[in-house]
């Protein structure tokens, strides 16, 4: 099964993986609805075996489910519109293995403690983090997850720049932390707000540390529909940017070591569970 650890001693295996919401618009689309999604998104995450896996577009009662099928999971994330609603970036990690010793959310704005957006964001747009102390070897890892805006590039490139400051902040606090951005960042390899990622000091792309398992997929982002449909085909004419092109990242602080990295194709009768494929990377912290 594609992405399962072949042991488990292989490490703290983190999964990113947009999980495609729960959005209304979806109710008489079979394929998209998430009571039909549902279970088969479940399925690859338990092939997967995530001990910290962190989400994009999650709703409350998509993360309830998730947490009603894995009570091994502890669980934070906080929605993005404040009390006005919206989506999570949440994390779920096992009980067993890690002890919570920080979680937090900001905003990707100008105004980063209170619910806010700027930068032309059509919504607004978060970072949450925890702080895990592993409770086998006592290591500390920073797991910071992220969606950043879809349609403002300044948006993206301004909201990174709050995200990374946070970073630095918590390395300069606890200089031993191992430290993972994860999330999607609604840009490829080619765009400003990668580059501006790739001059970071602190962080470097995983797949770039680590061959990929299988080097023929290096995409994220592929739509619902593993075949081409004509959907599909309209998606990628419209989105060229976005279809098949990998807009989902996990970046790691430089020195810590990767066991394993790959991005998982698997689907069901030529559906996946979402629009989105999920990114592996095993570590040792």
């Amino acid at each position: 099964m594609a992405g399962t650890k072949l042991d488990t001693n292989a490490g703290t295996r983190v999964v990113s993986y947009n999980i495609l919401n729960d959005h209304p618009k979806f109710v008489n689309q079979p394929k998209y609805n998430w009571a039909d999604r549902k279970k088969h998104l479940l399925n690859h995450i338990q092939q997967l075996e995530p001990d910290i896996l962190a989400i994009q577009e999650g709703r409350p009662n998509q993360i309830a489910d998730i947490l009603a099928h894995f009570p091994e999971f502890d669980y934070y994330g906080e929605l993005a519109g404040g009390p006005h609603g919206g989506e999570q970036v949440g994390i779920f990690f096992r009980k067993k293995a890690f002890k919570l010793i920080e979680k937090s959310t900001f905003w990707l704005s100008k105004t980063p403690s209170i619910p806010s957006k700027d930068w032309e964001a059509a919504h607004h747009r978060i970072c949450s983090y925890v702080g895990l102390q592993s409770l086998t070897t006592r290591g500390i890892l920073y797991v910071f997850n992220t969606h950043l805006d879809h349609k403002s590039a300044l948006a993206r490139t301004e909201g990174m720049k709050v995200i990374l400051k946070k970073i630095h902040q918590i390395k300069t606090k606890i200089a031993t932390a191992h430290l993972i951005l994860v999330g999607d960042l609604n840009a490829n390899n080619s765009s400003a707000v990668l580059d501006y990622v790739h001059k970071d000091t602190l962080l470097k792309n995983a797949a770039s540390l680590m061959a990929m398992t299988n080097p023929k997929i290096t995409y994220t982002f592929t739509g619902i529909d593993k075949k081409w449909t004509w959907r599909k085909l309209l998606l990628h004419l419209f989105y060229p940017k976005f279809m098949h092109q990998q807009i989902d990242f996990i970046f790691i602080s430089k020195t810590t070591p990767i066991i394993h990295y790959q991005i998982s194709n698997w689907d069901y009768n030529k559906i996946y569970p979402s629009d989105h494929l999920p990114i592996i990377v095993d570590i040792n912290i």
